[in-house]
């Protein structure tokens, strides 16, 4: 009789952690993908600029 009930426990614990760990998971991804794009915007805006700015006086023109 007890043995059935710490399994039960046992099964839920590893069903509360697993879905904690998935959410956990998630948000964890969900922010670093965030940062990346965040970053990456930043890093393309930078970019743009040096080109935009390299492109000028190349006869290029800017896009803006």
């Amino acid at each position: 009789m007890g043995s059935s009930r710490s399994l039960s426990r046992f099964f839920a614990d590893r069903v509360f952690w697993g879905a904690f760990s998935i959410f956990w998971w998630k948000i964890v991804e969900a922010e670093k993908l965030n940062f990346t794009r965040r970053n990456l915007i930043a890093n393309l805006d930078d970019l743009r600029s040096r080109i935009g700015l390299g492109a000028q006086h190349e006869g290029f023109g800017s896009h803006s």
